[in-house]
């Protein structure tokens, strides 16, 4: 591991010691309050910001569900205040479903190996290292520097964003400005660096699916159960190939990918996602209005994303009358649907994806600090905003 000089930089060996130490931590969530670990990953962060002098609060919110912030205090204390925070849950993991444990760290051929490895205790190392090594150089950043680490970011934030701003807001204090996870990475297009940068995200719109059959005693035979009306709705639902609906941010991406790669003017969606290499696996999922899981097995709910929804309100949510029923929904077999079971669309857990519907697909005031970060590491960089595939994660809907 070395520097741009060719030298050993001793903050990449740290980098990857924190991270293989944070995997090791088995932080599985598996939703519905039912998550591990979290305490002890907490109890690893605030002993690595201590050692270098960093005062750490820990707030827990339900037993073992513990939120981390410290504040590094800047040279200019009216200065707006800058927060970097990650989360220590990870989705979990089936030991017997993996080629390596998931939750050893390993360090084989360049790479760590490991649950959380990009999602996300990796930036967390890359953070918590970062910081270690300003600290220790006796530098101070020109502003204030909150740092937080929150639970349960994997399964909505109730136990840790969500409940965080909630209950503690002060401990966030004159922030103005956040960094996390995913906010962009570099691709490859025809041997041209190209920097995708997130500006939005793909929306996802809770629904209640009920039914209605005639009930009975279970030990008699029935025509017509609800259960069986409910579990038909559900495969009609991910069965269904609704129409493609593509935004300004989507659009103005697949023509300069286009571009980019000389691929011919009629090129379809898919064979230029194909052109990203890397990037085709979350363009492609950002495309299509697709069912998502439910948050537990015993939850009715099913989520539905529609690809950019095209206004974005201050609570993360699009207006009512954007929201009530997508034209996708709406134009396919919404109306066949509703004559058979009862579907209701929740605002209140609905994420949008465009932030505003009059900005530039090429260029936003929201981006410019990113843009300009990019070309100050790289002034040759390609730059193309676009959106993020998921749209439910916890963390950055509720800051």
């Amino acid at each position: 591991m070395s520097n741009n000089n060719g030298a050993p930089d001793p903050g990449l060996g740290e980098v990857v010691r924190i991270t293989q130490g944070l995997i090791k931590l088995d932080t599985s969530n598996f939703g519905v309050g039912n998550a591990r670990g979290e305490a002890e990953a907490t109890d690893y962060t605030r002993t690595l910001l201590g050692e270098v002098g960093l005062e750490c609060s820990v707030f827990e919110s339900d037993r073992g569900r513990t939120n981390l912030v410290a504040r590094w205090q800047g040279a200019n204390p009216d200065a707006p205040a800058l927060l970097l925070h990650g989360h220590l849950d990870v989705v979990p993991a089936e030991p017997e479903d993996w080629t390596f444990d998931p939750f050893g760290g390993e360090l084989r051929d360049g790479e760590i190996l490991g649950r959380g490895a990009v999602d996300m205790k990796g930036s967390n190392a890359m953070m918590i290292a970062a910081i270690r090594q300003l600290i220790r150089r006796g530098e101070r950043p020109p502003r204030d520097i909150v740092i937080a680490m929150f639970a349960d970011e994997e399964s909505g934030g109730e136990f840790g964003s969500a409940w965080m701003v909630k209950e503690h807001p002060q401990v966030f204090a004159g922030v103005t400005d956040a960094v996390s996870e995913v906010g962009g990475y570099s691709i490859d297009i025809a041997g041209k660096r190209t920097y995708l940068l997130q500006t939005g995200e793909k929306g996802a719109l809770w629904l209640t699916l009920t039914a209605e059959g005639r009930p009975g005693h279970g030990s008699q035979l029935h025509e017509d159960p609800a259960i069986v009306r409910l579990a038909d709705a559900v495969a009609h639902i991910g069965s269904e190939r609704w129409p493609i609906e593509l935004g300004a941010t989507t659009v103005d991406l697949f023509e300069r990918v286009r571009d980019l790669a000389g691929l011919p003017a009629d090129s379809d969606p898919e064979s230029i996602s194909q052109a990203t290499g890397f990037g085709a696996r979350f363009i492609t999922s950002s495309i299509p209005t697709s069912p998502m899981s439910p948050r537990s097995a015993a939850d009715t709910r099913r989520t539905w994303s529609r690809n950019e929804p095209p206004h974005f309100s201050t609570s993360g949510c699009c207006p009512d009358n954007e929201i009530a029923c997508s034209p996708a929904f709406e134009n396919s077999r919404g109306r066949e649907w509703k004559s058979r079971w009862r579907w209701n669309p929740n605002p209140s857990s609905t994420h949008s994806a465009e932030r505003s519907s009059t900005a530039s697909p090429r260029f936003s005031a929201d981006t410019t600090s990113k843009r300009n970060c990019f070309h100050t590491c790289c002034p040759r960089a390609r730059i193309i905003n676009r959106l993020h595939s998921s749209g439910s994660g916890g963390s950055a809907s509720r800051l």
